[in-house]
């Protein structure tokens, strides 16, 4: 019997841990196969049925899995059922499935964006029959703002007391920079930390994806299902003008080589987006100052303005970054406008957030 690629379905689940675990040779955590029901929830709700997670199956066994994340895209004046490939994994007896459920993808009849990653870059532009059959969408660049400079002085030999010095001069630089307020008490800006999203976040989200050539379109959703459901304890600003809601930014806290650190996963404003920017990202400074973090981190997602308020916050980029790869072939059937073309990409897309930023969990 000849292999053959299909969708994923429930019943699949014990075979996909049985090839996790034998990759891993160690059994699955309860978190990991939480985190694998999580990811899969969302497809279980995909109405579109091209758009999801893909099983290879050998002799009427499950031989490997990719899983795809369904989401729509704006696209210039279009609108496209999409997925983002998040993971793959094959049974490691079987060599190949992993390349053909990847080449599956590629030449599949909806439009996809590939995980990041240099070994993902390198194994993508192998399927490819012709170089043009991928293109590169975007380049992701880590963002970097030290709060607490102490640990890296000290990493660096400088000895401690001096670091401590530094680190506390730098702080107060901070403090003076933020003009510290409290937003609540204003009569017009309202600044509030909630648990869950507010129903008239699907207006504002359409509002802010007009600004953009390309961009992943989310709704309450969506938006509670990456954020509220997740395994992750994540934290979410909401602020309001004069009751109409603005702007999110959405954060959560871990440790990269034993610092302290805040990650900006997403941040969106319309309208006077850098003064709202500002206010969102003043709160989250003034609770890493209050916690002991030594740096905030995001990438540069494509949103001119956030970048200019973290620029002038001293954050800085980072050398290394990694490529959003898709098939080219369905950007042909794609209006493209003359000009700059923006797109937007936050953390939260695919899996960015996990793959590029090694956050263990606080």
């Amino acid at each position: 019997m000849t292999e053959i690629v299909r969708s994923y379905l429930a019943k699949d689940k014990d075979a996909v841990f049985d090839i996790m675990q034998r990759n891993s040779g160690k059994e699955l955590s309860d978190d990991h196969k939480y985190y694998f029901d999580w990811l899969e929830n969302l497809a279980e709700c995909n109405k579109n049925k091209q758009n999801t997670s893909l099983i290879v199956e050998s002799k009427g066994k499950v031989a490997g899995y990719l899983s795809v994340i369904p989401c729509n895209f704006k696209i210039g004046s279009q609108s496209l059922d999409t997925g983002f490939v998040f993971d793959v994994i094959s049974d490691p007896n079987k060599r190949g499935v992993g390349i053909k459920l990847l080449r599956k993808i590629v030449y599949s009849n909806y439009l996809h964006f590939g995980a990041p990653g240099q070994r993902v870059e390198t194994l993508w532009a192998k399927l490819a029959k012709n170089e043009t059959d991928n293109i590169v969408v975007e380049k992701l660049i880590k963002v970097v703002s030290i709060v607490d400079p102490a640990l890296l002085l000290i990493k660096q030999g400088v000895p401690t007391i001096i670091s401590v010095i530094l680190a506390n001069a730098w702080k107060l630089a901070i403090r003076l920079n933020l003009r510290i307020a409290d937003y609540n008490s204003s009569k017009i800006l309202c600044l509030t930390k909630e648990s869950d999203f507010p129903d008239d976040v699907d207006e504002l989200f359409n509002q802010f994806a007009k600004g953009f050539y390309g961009i992943a379109l989310k709704n309450k959703a969506f938006l509670s299902w990456r954020f509220c459901e997740s395994p992750f304890n994540y934290e979410k600003l909401f602020l309001r003008d004069s009751g109409k809601l603005v702007g999110y930014l959405v954060y959560r806290r871990g440790l990269i080589n034993g610092r302290k650190v805040i990650l900006i996963v997403e941040a969106i404003a319309v309208g006077q987006q850098t003064k709202y920017y500002r206010l969102m990202l003043n709160y989250v400074y003034k609770e890493a100052l209050n916690t002991g973090v030594s740096d905030i981190q995001t990438n540069l997602s494509g949103c001119k303005a956030f970048w200019k308020i973290l620029r002038n916050k001293g954050a800085f980029k980072k050398n290394d970054s990694c490529s959003i790869i898709s098939n080219f072939p369905y950007f042909k059937a794609v209006d493209r406008v003359d000009g700059e073309i923006s797109w937007f990409f936050s953390l939260a897309d695919s899996d960015f957030e996990f793959a590029n930023f090694k956050l263990d969990i606080a």
